[in-house]
């Protein structure tokens, strides 16, 4: 009988840590192991269908009051009804609620540098994070910011990307912009948040320009409190770039847009 990992997230929205496991199953060994995955936020379910097309087992387990202590039950009884033998747990909120819950080992895996967090999640991470099992850091930067902590030492496993590319994707996602072959495009993936580097990147493109004034540079993601996209697209417009710096938002189609880019940038703290 094969061995049954719970793979447990906060959200399936679009993000990083998301999309890391949505694309990533597709690689996963599920010749030697049954896979399922379990998140909490029902209204973060983007990426649910790709992972459903790839026949994985999806169940919120969670309900639109978030994260309440009735989670910590329904974790609990899924564990049992998949007879669960290992938890992965993603990104400090599940990773908490999987060591206080599991009977099972967790393995954990940090996505951020611990230090951009707010103070009780970081407290609450500490404390619990010498019950894990294996702990690993997306970067070499993440796994230091853990040295400090309690517990296993983090392996570093740098996130893949799929190198499968789609050229009428990207030939569709500069027509969409306006940008012809030969001209410069630079994208940025990142949710809107402060350490993604937003403002970072608005300062680049105003320096950018008095050289390269024909470049046009995009960014993409999502806002995690309504208005964060409007106040960085009016940040642009402030600046004097918003002809060159263009935000566009969440969008499931990222990846079109860094297959067609000239440049991939990355602006974060």
């Amino acid at each position: 009988m094969k061995k049954r990992i719970l793979v447990l997230i906060k959200g399936l929205g679009i993000g990083g840590a998301e999309k890391l496991i949505s694309d990533g199953a597709e690689f996963w060994d599920r010749d030697s192991y049954d896979y399922r995955v379990a998140y909490v936020l029902p209204w973060k379910d983007q990426v649910v269908p790709d992972l459903e097309d790839l026949g994985v087992p999806v169940k919120c387990i969670g309900s639109e009051r978030g994260m309440r202590p009735g989670v910590v039950g329904a974790l609990r009884s899924l564990m049992t009804e998949w007879e669960t033998d290992l938890v992965h747990a993603h990104l400090p909120a599940t990773g908490i609620l999987a060591r206080l819950t599991a009977r099972v080992p967790v393995v954990y895996t940090e996505h951020n540098v611990v230090t951009s967090y707010r103070l009780p999640t970081r407290l609450a991470n500490r404390a619990t994070y010498g019950r894990n099992a294996a702990v690993i850091a997306v970067s070499d930067a993440v796994g230091s910011s853990l040295t400090s902590y309690p517990g296993p030492d983090a392996k570093v496993i740098e996130n893949g990307v799929s190198a499968t590319l789609d050229p009428k994707a990207a030939s569709a996602a500069r027509a969409e912009l306006g940008v012809h072959q030969d001209q410069t495009l630079i994208v940025h993936v990142g949710n809107i948040r402060p350490h993604k580097g937003q403002s970072n990147l608005t300062s680049a493109v105003v320096e950018l320009v008095k050289t390269h004034p024909e470049v046009v540079v995009v960014s993409i993601g999502g806002e995690k409190f309504e208005g964060d996209l409007a106040r960085v697209q009016e940040g642009a417009q402030a600046a004097g770039v918003s002809d060159r710096l263009r935000f566009l938002g969440r969008r499931p189609d990222a990846r079109a847009f860094t297959e067609a880019a000239d440049v991939y940038v990355n602006p974060a703290d």
